[in-house]
C-alpha cells in the first residue's frame, strides 16, 4: 500500500479487528469521543488507523462514520501540494467540502457517499458518513474496467479553470507558472537528480481543460461489500487539467489491468497524450509523495501507456 494512504471510512468488523491487534497505530483520544457524545448526543467507538499516515481520525457511531481531520497542509507533503496547486485546504473549506458531489455526474458505477458537516473540534474540521461494511477492492481487470468507466464519466465533465470543487477558481493560463513554482520551492531545497532539477527550470506546457480528479485515487478509496461499491474518499477531490489527472491514472492503475481500463474508458471518450506534459505532471505527484516514498528514478521507469494507440 502506498505510504500517502488516507483511510478509507467503512471498513468491516473483522477487518477492524486486525487492524486493532496488529498495526499497534495510535486511536484517537478518548476524551475526544466523551465530547463528541457530549456535543452531539452520539456515541462513537474509535477505529484504529490502518496507516501511520491516515489523513482522519475515525469513530463508528450508529449508522455512521465520523471522520475528524488528522493531517494539513502544515505536516503533510500531500495536503501541502493540494493547497499550493489547487488551492484546496479541508480545515477551512470544512463545511463546502459536503457539498462537492454536487458537481459530480448522478450515475457513476461507483456512487460516492455522501459527507455530512458536524462543526469543529479543537479546531478540526469533523465531518459523518454513512456506514457501509465491505473492504476495499483489489486492483483485478473488473475493478480497472468499473474505474475506467468511472473516469471516463467524470471527464466528460470539462472545465477552463482548476481548483476547488465544485467552483474551479483559477484561469488554466496560470496552471504553467503555479506548477513551475510549486515544484520550486517543494523540491529545490532537496537533494535530488540532475534531470529532476533541470525540469524545475522549465517552464510547463500549457494544458487544455480541467475534470474532476482524485488527488490521491488508490483501490482503497473505495469500498464493495454486499451492498455494491462505493466511493467512500473523496475529500481530495479537485478540478485539475486532463492532462494532471491522465498523468496520475498512468502512475497508479497496474500494468495487468490497464487494458481494461482503457477499454471500459473509451465508452466515454479518448485518452489523452501526456508528452510534454507527463515529466512537470509526475514531478508534481513525485513532490506530493502520492506514491509513497517511490523514488523519481522509480517514477520515470513506470510506462508511457497512455500515448499507445488504441
Amino acid at each position: 500500500m502506498y505510504g500517502t494512504s488516507r483511510q478509507s471510512s467503512g471498513v468491516d468488523s473483522t477487518d477492524i479487528a486486525n487492524h486493532t491487534a496488529s498495526a499497534r497505530l495510535p486511536a484517537p483520544s478518548s476524551m475526544h469521543g466523551v465530547r463528541i457524545r457530549a456535543r452531539w448526543g452520539v456515541h462513537a467507538s474509535p477505529l484504529a488507523l490502518r496507516y501511520a499516515d491516515s489523513a482522519n481520525w475515525l469513530w463508528r457511531a450508529g449508522g455512521e462514520v465520523l471522520k475528524l481531520a488528522r493531517t494539513s497542509d502544515r505536516d503533510d507533503a500531500f495536503w501541502q501540494g493540494a493547497k499550493a496547486l489547487f488551492g484546496l485546504d479541508r480545515w477551512r473549506s470544512g463545511p463546502g467540502l459536503a457539498r462537492c458531489l454536487d458537481g459530480l455526474p448522478m450515475d457513476l458505477p461507483i456512487p460516492p457517499l455522501p459527507m455530512r458537516w458536524l462543526g469543529r473540534l479543537d479546531g478540526a474540521p469533523l465531518w459523518a458518513q454513512p456506514w457501509r461494511s465491505g473492504a476495499p477492492p483489489e486492483w483485478t481487470p473488473d475493478f480497472a474496467a468499473r474505474l475506467g468507466e468511472q473516469c471516463g464519466q467524470l471527464h466528460r465533465r470539462r472545465a477552463n479553470r482548476f481548483g476547488c470543487f465544485p467552483q474551479p477558481q483559477h484561469s488554466l493560463a496560470q496552471w504553467p507558472s503555479r506548477l513551475q513554482r510549486y515544484l520550486g520551492e517543494r523540491l529545490s531545497q532537496r537533494c535530488i537528480p540532475g534531470e529532476l532539477a533541470h525540469l524545475i527550470a522549465c517552464e510547463p506546457v500549457r494544458v487544455t481543460s480541467a475534470v474532476p480528479s482524485l488527488l490521491d485515487l488508490r483501490a482503497d478509496q473505495f469500498l464493495v461489500g454486499a451492498g455494491g461499491a462505493f466511493w467512500v474518499d473523496w475529500e481530495a477531490l479537485v478540478w485539475a487539467p486532463v492532462e494532471f489527472d491522465w498523468a496520475l491514472l498512468e502512475m497508479v492503475v497496474p500494468a495487468d489491468c490497464r487494458a481494461s481500463f482503457l477499454t471500459a474508458y473509451r465508452l466515454h471518450g479518448t485518452p489523452i497524450p501526456l508528452g510534454a506534459q507527463r515529466a512537470h505532471c509526475r514531478a508534481a505527484l513525485f513532490a506530493m509523495g502520492v506514491l509513497g516514498e517511490l523514488g523519481w528514478e522509480e517514477i520515470t521507469s513506470i510506462a508511457s501507456w497512455t500515448d499507445e494507440p488504441a
